[in-house]
């Protein structure tokens, strides 16, 4: 599953590189930093944590902590803009 969750990071991220269409859900749609923003908010809100959820006991790969921190540094290294946290996720990111 962290394999999963790792590829699915990397394809939104090359494909922010890319700037073809925007983030999953909204792919027909043009590229635009807001909508990036919006997803990458999203994925953080739901990945935090997610080693603790209740079908999740198996579970033995990153953290939803160590996840955020990958989407943060790798859209660095991208030359991506920095991500706009917002209000809901300010204590979930490192």
């Amino acid at each position: 599953y962290a394999e999963e969750i790792k590829e699915s990071i990397d394809v939104g991220i090359q494909s922010e590189v890319l700037r073809i269409s925007g983030p999953p859900g909204h792919a027909q749609e043009p590229y635009t930093k807001e909508r990036w923003n919006a997803s990458w908010n999203d994925r953080i809100f739901h990945i935090y944590g997610l080693e603790k959820r209740p079908n999740m006991k198996a579970y033995r790969g990153p953290t939803g902590a160590e996840f955020i921190r990958y989407i943060i540094e790798e859209r660095r290294s991208c030359g991506l803009p920095e991500l706009i946290i917002e209000e809901r996720n300010k204590d979930r990111v490192p």
